[in-house]
């Protein structure tokens, strides 16, 4: 505490920086939002290119941890 000025300080430090997470929050969303809206004759919720995870993310997964475990060989990704 004495390193922030004391507990009044972090405080404030700790609410400005509250807001500027919420700002930069709602700035992403406004962001991804334009995006898409401009992408929209492109734009692909589910793909190679998507970051919503797919059925292929789950047979990675589970690809990994049996080679990390040794039960099954090494595996191979599309990238």
């Amino acid at each position: 505490m004495q390193a922030l000025g004391g507990p009044k300080n972090a405080g404030l430090i700790h609410r400005v920086f509250a807001i500027v997470f919420v700002a930069v929050f709602f700035w992403h969303i406004v962001y991804m939002a334009l995006g898409i809206w401009r992408k929209r004759k492109t734009f692909r919720w589910f793909g190679p290119d998507s970051m919503i995870p797919n059925w292929k993310d789950l047979e990675d997964i589970v690809a990994m941890f049996k080679w990390f475990l040794g039960k099954g060989p090494r595996p191979v990704f599309d990238r």
